[in-house]
């Protein structure tokens, strides 16, 4: 269940995984459409500096602090338009949840769904069982903490990694904002969805 870290909601039903899910070229395709059709009635916001030469990682986040930067334009909502903005890049407003804004950095960045939903629907509890579990030492950016035990509670992305890493969340209005992982109080895991950027020592 998908739960925003002030108000205990549940996942809303309306969410529903949608008929026909929408994957590779397809998806990319109706992305096009999408933001094309929504221009008149959106906002267009350009996009962070460089981004296309990024790493996968380093796009996961900019994406992240880009929803910062524009968070006055974000509604919390786990209603039946939380995913709208999957295929809507770079459009404001959105009205979204945590993982339907974790979803979206990958999404944006042109990566696999981390839900392995193939960009179809998804809650912590999808991200939960697609991720791999790694441990703090390990941690990179562009990986995901979740919250609660379980199938999870809540969940946000790194980018900033230490004792103490450094999140992007959108877990109420307001949001998304950075958080420390120790503000959130909760039993944690770190989860990974693509291949490490770190470079080995010879």
């Amino acid at each position: 269940m998908d739960r925003c870290r002030y108000r205990r909601h549940r996942w809303c039903p309306a969410a529903a995984p949608p008929s026909r899910s929408v994957t590779g070229s397809q998806w990319c395709n109706h992305r096009s459409r999408a933001q094309h059709s929504d221009h008149s009635k959106g906002i267009q916001v350009t996009l962070p500096p460089n981004f296309a030469t990024l790493s996968p990682r380093q796009k996961v986040v900019a994406v992240a602090q880009w929803g910062v930067a524009n968070n006055k334009h974000f509604s919390y909502s786990q209603g039946p338009h939380r995913w709208d903005q999957i295929t809507k890049p770079w459009t404001l407003p959105i009205m979204t949840d945590c993982s339907g804004w974790a979803t979206t950095c990958f999404a944006w960045s042109h990566l696999p769904d981390p839900n392995a939903q193939h960009y179809s629907w998804g809650y912590t509890g999808t991200l939960v069982t697609a991720g791999h579990e790694v441990a703090l030492a390990d941690l990179e950016v562009g990986d995901l903490v979740i919250y609660g035990a379980g199938t999870g509670d809540h969940v946000a992305v790194i980018v900033g990694v230490g004792a103490d890493p450094m999140t992007v969340s959108m877990g109420t209005n307001g949001d998304p904002r950075q958080y420390r992982v120790s503000q959130d109080g909760r039993p944690h895991r770190y989860f990974r969805y693509l291949p490490s950027e770190k470079k080995t020592k010879k």
